[in-house]
């Protein structure tokens, strides 16, 4: 391919996911002498034209002996012949994508599985321009346009028109997000630093793409929660081990050194299960992050698979290549949302959601066969009244209520009703 033509496929990927859009991450104003970050950060500004307005201090590079992988790279080569820890992170990065909002802004993003059912979570302050302090787009737009790219970490920048209709699949996603007004008011000014634990949100999908069969031949699948200590396991293993794991995952799409974005991964990361200010909601890290990181996945091995165990939302600013984050020097730490803050939410009532919610039970049991929209209208009201009558439960009425929905959840497992 020539040149224009792979600088315009890329220039259009990073349009639908985050390159062109403003800072996408809270930056901390630690000032220090350029490091190799600078010189890949003005590589990048050199040599594609999207990224001309790069600061390139907006990153946050330890030298802690590990460094960020091109995902596609082992993408190249036969999965039979990858180590187990190979394989374990190309299934995770199948599960990895990108979140098109409006305007051509978006973000990191990977599946997970919230409250029973596939879903989507991503840094809350995506919604956020950074640099006027208002919204990316409005309620409409996001209804209409806020998408998911499953399959961002296929996107090949050798070639990126390869294999074009699969690398850009679009997922619509359903609106608001499950934790909307939480997120929304950790977004006012003052709230929005590195031990905001509400700087997520998760959205459900129109559609189950949990059980696509990907190219190795697995199914895609949603992450599963890590098992992390307890907060008295915690503090009696950071006495006995300074307080400084290793070990940790990130990966996400991010700009590479040859003109485009590419998914890419970290492994042998150091973390810690809290911070100085005894936050057990916020995990610190050491992984290489730059800016468009936001929402970007981060996970421990566990058994044979890589764990949900946080989602990164807050990168420091012009870090100078330290030999790695210290006790001494709390704040200089990368930081994600633990993902003990979300696992614990999947209770939470959502009244803007139970027309989905209803939607998602009548699917499950075979009822509905519409769009999974949030819009309650004339099939979902035939399809609750189908299962009504086919599993002889009475009803108040066909419209979306609370007790509907506790009624439906509480026969879940069930074998399908119509």
């Amino acid at each position: 391919m020539n040149r224009i033509g792979k600088i315009s496929a890329t220039t259009a990927l990073a349009a639908t996911i985050c390159a062109l859009a403003p800072a996408s991450a809270h930056d901390a104003p630690f000032h220090s002498g350029l490091s190799s970050i600078e010189a890949l950060c003005r590589d990048l500004s050199a040599a594609a034209a999207w990224a001309e307005d790069w600061r390139c201090t907006n990153a946050a590079i330890f030298d802690n002996g590990t460094e960020r992988q091109n995902i596609h790279d082992l993408r190249r080569q036969d999965f039979a012949s990858l180590t187990e820890e190979e394989q374990a992170i190309l299934r995770a990065a199948d599960k990895v994508g990108a979140l098109g909002l409006c305007n051509g802004s978006g973000g990191n993003s990977f599946l997970i599985e919230f409250d029973g059912r596939p879903a989507v979570i991503t840094s809350a302050h995506l919604l956020i321009d950074a640099e006027t302090g208002r919204a990316r787009c409005s309620a409409e737009e996001l209804r209409e346009q806020i998408s998911y790219l499953p399959n961002a970490s296929y996107y090949d920048p050798d070639d990126p028109q390869a294999n074009e209709e699969f690398t850009m699949r679009s997922v619509r996603l359903v609106t608001p997000p499950v934790n909307l007004e939480e997120a929304h008011a950790s977004l006012m000014p003052g709230e929005s630093d590195h031990s905001n634990t509400a700087d997520w949100m998760v959205m459900f999908l129109r559609e189950d793409i949990s059980g696509d069969v990907m190219p190795a031949g697995h199914e895609r699948g949603v992450f599963a929660y890590a098992d992390l200590p307890s907060a008295s396991q915690a503090a009696e293993k950071h006495q006995q081990a300074g307080r400084i794991f290793s070990g940790l995952y990130l990966i996400g799409v991010a700009p590479d050194r040859y003109d485009g974005l590419a998914t890419n991964y970290q492994s042998g990361c150091n973390y810690r299960l809290d911070h100085f200010t005894g936050n057990p909601g916020i995990l610190m890290h050491d992984c290489a992050t730059i800016r468009g990181s936001s929402g970007s996945f981060v996970g421990l091995m566990q058994g044979s698979e890589i764990r949900f165990t946080g989602s990164h939302h807050y990168s420091l600013a012009g870090n100078n290549q330290m030999e790695g984050p210290s006790l001494e020097l709390s704040p200089i730490w990368n930081s994600a949302v633990a993902a003990s803050v979300v696992e614990a939410a999947q209770t939470a009532p959502r009244p803007e959601l139970l027309a989905f919610d209803i939607q998602f039970e009548l699917k499950q049991a075979g009822c509905y066969t519409g769009a999974l929209d949030n819009q309650w209208g004339p099939g979902s009201r035939d399809a609750l009244s189908r299962y009504v009558e086919a599993s002889g439960l009475s009803l108040d009425g066909l419209e979306p209520t609370q007790p509907t929905f506790d009624l439906l959840r509480g026969r879940r497992p069930q074998d399908r009703v119509c």
